[in-house]
């Protein structure tokens, strides 16, 4: 597996890098780690809230597209009389994006 794409130390979305992510993807399966967000619906007080965490998630898939603020992954791809069509599509915020390795 080789890295293709890593956000940058500050948590800023390394620019450069993102752009050539669509090329050096290709037709590969990626495995993109990237942040979530949580919420929780109960009562606390604001000193437990100050303590909340973002969650790490993992999605598996082909890289449909990467654009300037999001990238857009499918889990299932098949082709029918040469017309291919995905399905179980994720499009995650590129600020979100951590690290993605092709598989």
């Amino acid at each position: 597996m080789s890295v293709l794409y890593r956000r940058t130390k500050n948590r800023a979305v390394n620019r450069r890098d993102w752009a050539r992510l669509a090329k050096r993807a290709g037709d590969a399966v990626v495995l993109v780690n990237w942040e979530d967000i949580q919420g929780d619906h109960t009562w606390r007080t604001l000193d437990v809230i100050r303590n909340d965490l973002t969650v790490c998630m993992f999605t598996a898939g082909w890289v449909v597209a990467v654009h300037a603020d999001r990238l857009i992954l499918v889990s299932t791809r098949y082709s029918i009389e040469n017309e291919a069509s995905g399905g179980y599509s994720t499009a995650i915020p590129a600020g979100c994006v951590i690290k993605v390795t092709k598989w």
